[in-house]
């Protein structure tokens, strides 16, 4: 009986701890949304809308629904094993493969612009993807279809629970983590290339390569440290603290997914303002009276132009700016 009520109490210990880290990634999606809802609305709410738009805003906010439904049935005494087994097998599980795959979605669209819409880059990504995903989502339905749960755990206690544990259900981060490999691979080296040639030409790099490097080394830290804890905790760890990181997890990905949009349209929109403004300061207006029309006229001030390193450079990031075009 003492055993029985060790393992009670340790279970509902780890079912706080949960609680405690979902509120914290909850809270986490709603912080960044207060420091960057200017940018959003700058950039995203106004214009036409786009398919890369549209990703935007699915990564942004589906998440903060998932993981707010998430800590809300958390706190409430779940009614029935159905109530339990929606969550457990359904909502919590299926909510992060969606985001992860909007995530993926979204980087696709950054590697199409880096590499300058090149074909022979794109057209094997998207049916890696699809293949990633498939087999990601295959291993998650096969694993939750043998998950078993209970709303009563012991006599008395209601709370929602898992029972039993699916073998292969840490190999649902296998290709998530293969694919974010490729995709690191690709923008990285890529933005490493065209860093080397703005230095060898005299330039310091450019700021738009350098945030896109900054970003992708950044997401590609976080996903491979995160993802593979996920997989170790699935493997080796206690049933009851499955979900432990991976609500927190879901939602990192998500801000930096959505970080990797504002930055870029962040800088596009100054560089923007820059060009306009130069256009400006650069155009003179001359007045040439009545009677000097039809003559050569010689001795004018020198008329400014643009720096010929300035378009050097801009030629160079002809395929970068692809980033923001709209789909």
């Amino acid at each position: 009986m003492a055993t029985v009520l060790l393992a009670l109490e340790d279970a509902l210990n780890d079912l706080r701890i949960t609680n405690y880290t979902q509120v914290a990634g909850l809270a986490a999606l709603y912080w960044d949304w207060i420091l960057t809802a200017e940018q959003e609305f700058l950039y995203f709410w106004t214009g036409k809308w786009s398919l890369l738009r549209v990703l935007f805003f699915l990564n942004r906010y589906m998440p903060v629904i998932s993981q707010t439904v998430n800590v809300a049935a958390s706190v409430v005494e779940p009614p029935s094993d159905l109530f339990c087994a929606f969550f457990l097998k359904g909502w919590i599980p299926w909510s992060g493969c969606v985001a992860i795959t909007i995530v993926h979605a979204i980087i696709i669209f950054r590697i199409y612009g880096l590499w300058g819409s090149r074909r022979d880059i794109i057209v094997p990504l998207i049916p890696f993807f699809i293949l990633c995903a498939a087999a990601s989502y295959g291993v998650m339905g096969w694993s939750v279809a043998r998950i078993h749960v209970t709303s009563q755990p012991a006599q008395g206690v209601k709370m929602c629970a898992n029972t039993n544990n699916a073998p292969i259900l840490f190999a649902v981060w296998i290709p998530v983590l293969a694919f974010d490999g490729v995709a690191f691979v690709l923008a990285t080296y890529k933005a490493v290339r065209q860093m080397r040639s703005e230095l060898e030409s005299g330039g310091l790099g450019h700021d738009l390569t350098r945030i896109m490097l900054r970003d992708n080394l950044l997401y590609f830290g976080f996903v491979l440290a995160s993802y593979i804890s996920n997989a170790m905790l699935w493997r080796f760890g206690k049933i009851s603290l499955r979900e432990v990181i991976y609500g927190p997890s879901i939602a990192i990905v998500s801000i930096l997914g959505s970080r990797m949009l504002l930055h870029l349209r962040e800088r596009n929109a100054s560089e923007n303002d820059a060009r306009s403004s130069l256009a400006f300061t650069d155009t003179s207006i001359e007045w040439i009276p009545m009677s000097e029309i039809g003559r050569t006229i010689s001795n004018l001030p020198p008329r400014q132009g643009v720096d010929l390193e300035t378009a050097q450079e801009d030629t160079q990031l002809s395929e970068v700016q692809h980033l923001d075009i709209e789909y």
